[in-house]
């Protein structure tokens, strides 16, 4: 079955991964997996059905709960329930229903649970599935229902009379005919969404129909236009469109671009061993292979960055952190894979790299990174693919010789995806790897076909 999503452990290499057949395992250091919930006798996987999501209490040292969004298949509805834990074994009968909702199909389920920073219990619901009554879509334009939103309760005090609270900062509080659970509306299948805890931003990837998929950042209140629009594309008659006020996705992607086929929504990165995708959301789509990088920090605003094409085949489901923060991608009937660096960086992973403030600007902007001096372009043609970068480094003495030369080409990129709408900009990239040694100044440049020349000279300050 497909990976539902993992969830973290207790520390000490634990982790807890939801497969979307029904079973809940632990998978501790080189212990043999252990199976902590079982629930194939409730649920099955159909479609988009089956365990979807779990989340540990963020108080679990205190208040030992797992938290399970799943399809209950004799109900046909998406049920949250809690389940109490007991030196390391969930007690199946301790079930605590916090939520049903109804479905009419096996499909647009969502959806994820998640702790936010303000220990609230943020859960992502699909808009379901086509049925006579409902014009597809539209359902989820509505706030008299759950279908197509992000909900936000206070589930600290659960109990069998009152298993939630409603936030009283929650923006549908006291709004006519509105369910005041809903924190974020306008998704289609809120698939996966993930907290940043050093932002506070909340992530999601709504997987769309049959033309874009989109990311993005969940805010109180938005509304984020699926049954009106599908990505930034219109799906309803323009004067519709143009009258809705909704929050565009922070990247849009069409399946005839990129091959794609839902958005798998992934994480931040906060580790360590990874240092140039620093603060860089990481996802991927389930039918390309494709995995990517977003972040809004970057020199030339919003950067998407290709890091990586696995086997299309491999169907990435959902990615997942471990307790250091670094970053693991969960696929279908396979492993578990951790995402390591190459030995020689690629340059798109260079270009995830926080670079900072430019050393130079000018035709080219020079950057330093990971000890390399980074040429960026920010707008190149067929005329720039023959050019070379060159490089002289002087050493700490008298001499005026430079003892090192290098030589560089141009690794050109394409991205086209920013949320106000479709562009297609080629940027060029060029890196040289410094030498160790102490230096005293760079003197580097840029031979084109044509042989001209572009020369900078930078005093390095040690």
């Amino acid at each position: 079955g497909g990976g539902g999503g993992g969830g973290g452990g207790g520390g000490g290499g634990q982790f807890a991964v939801a497969d979307q057949s029904g079973i809940l395992t632990l998978y501790a250091n080189q212990d043999a997996p252990r199976t902590l919930l079982d629930l194939r006798d409730s649920t099955q996987l159909i479609g988009d059905a089956g365990l979807l999501s779990v989340a540990l209490d963020p108080r679990f040292d205190s208040f030992p709960f797992i938290y399970v969004w799943y399809y209950v298949h004799k109900e046909s509805a998406l049920r949250l329930s809690r389940f109490r834990v007991v030196d390391g074994v969930v007690i199946r009968d301790s079930e605590l229903v916090i939520l049903s909702v109804p479905q009419a199909t096996a499909v647009h389920n969502g959806g994820a649970v998640r702790f936010g920073p303000d220990g609230m219990l943020y859960l992502s619901i699909g808009s379901d599935g086509p049925s006579p009554d409902r014009k597809i879509g539209i359902v989820a334009q509505e706030i008299d229902n759950f279908y197509g939103s992000v909900i936000r309760i206070d589930v600290r005090d659960a109990s069998e009379q009152r298993p939630y609270r409603v936030p009283m900062d929650n923006p549908l509080l006291g709004v006519n005919n509105a369910l005041p659970e809903i924190y974020a509306w306008g998704f289609r299948n809120p698939w996966r969404m993930e907290f940043d805890y050093s932002s506070g931003e909340l992530w999601l990837g709504d997987v769309g129909r049959e033309r874009h998929e989109e990311v993005n950042i969940v805010k109180r209140g938005g509304n984020y236009g699926w049954g009106i629009f599908q990505g930034s594309y219109c799906e309803q008659e323009w004067e519709v469109c143009a009258n809705l006020d909704h929050t565009s996705p922070v990247v849009a992607y069409s399946h005839d671009s990129l091959g794609g086929c839902a958005v798998i929504g992934g994480s931040v990165y906060r580790g360590s061993e990874l240092p140039w995708l620093q603060g860089a959301y990481i996802f991927g789509d389930h039918c390309s292979g494709r995995i990517w990088s977003i972040r809004r920090d970057g020199p030339y605003g919003l950067q998407i960055t290709k890091l990586m094409e696995v086997d299309p085949n491999t169907f990435i489901t959902s990615f997942a952190k471990d307790e250091d923060g670094e970053l693991y991608m969960l696929v279908k009937d396979g492993p578990i894979l951790k995402i390591v660096a190459k030995n020689d960086l690629s340059v798109a992973e260079r270009r995830a790299t926080s670079l900072g403030d430019a050393l130079v600007h000018g035709d080219f902007d020079i950057y330093f990174a990971n000890g390399e001096l980074v040429y960026i372009k920010e707008s190149c043609g067929p005329s720039d693919a023959d050019a070379l970068f060159f490089l002289h480094v002087f050493p700490q003495d008298e001499s005026d010789l430079p003892v090192h030369r290098m030589q560089s080409g141009f690794d050109n990129l394409d991205f086209d995806l920013h949320s106000e709408g479709w562009t297609y900009v080629r940027r060029c990239f060029a890196s040289i790897t410094l030498p160790e040694y102490p230096i005293s100044k760079i003197r580097t440049g840029q031979f084109t076909s044509n042989g001209q020349i572009w020369n900078v000279e930078l005093n390095i300050d040690q």
